[in-house]
């Protein structure tokens, strides 16, 4: 038989449908999930729901996980594919808004998966409610998306110097903006850039005034430290 959703009242979630009770979200009621705590021990919230809540209290399911687990068992959570995909993403907006980049940068640089492959160490239901884990699962680009988030902030899509830290930077040659490129890449062999390698990028045809390649090509550097 059909089961209706406690929140939007869809009353066709079907048997095998990924569903959540009152006891996933256990204490987490009475001090983040709210609006849930009428809820009866049969009711059932449906994926749609679970999913905006997720969204609407990010910041505090982030900030409580954090707080209750150790650094390996938040690094495994950070995993977590809902995790991912509704709580991270409107975290670092949340962060960037509020000018608080460096604090969250901070909060998700990890340590290696290594590490949590060794713990083998499942984090608690009673701290992660709906996102705990059947099991520790490999992740191999989990360290990868969460220092993605960190380096979101430096990166220029549109911008002559795409992308520059200590260690490398990207040029992007556009159309139009030649100066600027020669400028920036003067200013990165002085700094001690070398250039690696080169991407031709789009080609531009008669639009581009006859160029058939590098329209938008891209130039690779890296920092080469002065020896003694």
């Amino acid at each position: 038989m059909a089961k209706e959703c406690y929140l939007c009242k869809r009353n066709d979630i079907g048997f095998g449908a990924k569903i959540a009770k009152k006891k996933d979200y256990q204490s987490l009621i009475l001090t983040i999930f709210t609006e849930l705590q009428n809820m009866n021990d049969k009711d059932v919230i449906c994926y749609s729901c679970q999913s905006t809540l997720n969204k609407k209290h990010a910041i505090e399911i982030f900030n409580h996980v954090k707080s209750e687990s150790t650094e390996k068992q938040f690094q495994v959570w950070l995993s977590d594919k809902e995790v991912r995909l509704d709580i991270l993403p409107e975290v670092e907006k949340s962060m960037i808004e509020k000018d608080h980049v460096s604090d969250y940068q901070h909060t998700v640089t990890t340590e290696s998966m290594q590490a949590n492959e060794k713990s083998q160490t499942p984090i608690s239901s009673k701290t992660t409610g709906i996102f705990r884990s059947n099991s520790l699962k490999k992740h191999e680009d989990s360290d990868l998306f969460a220092r993605t988030l960190q380096y979101k902030p430096y990166w220029n899509k549109n911008g002559v110097i795409q992308y520059k830290d200590e260690n490398i930077a990207i040029l992007q040659r556009a159309w139009g903006r030649q100066v600027e490129f020669i400028i920036a890449y003067s200013d990165l062999t002085k700094e001690g850039y070398q250039l690696m390698a080169i991407d031709e990028g789009k080609t531009g045809g008669q639009a581009s005034g006859g160029f058939t390649g590098g329209v938008n090509s891209y130039y690779y550097f890296q920092r080469i430290p002065k020896t003694q």
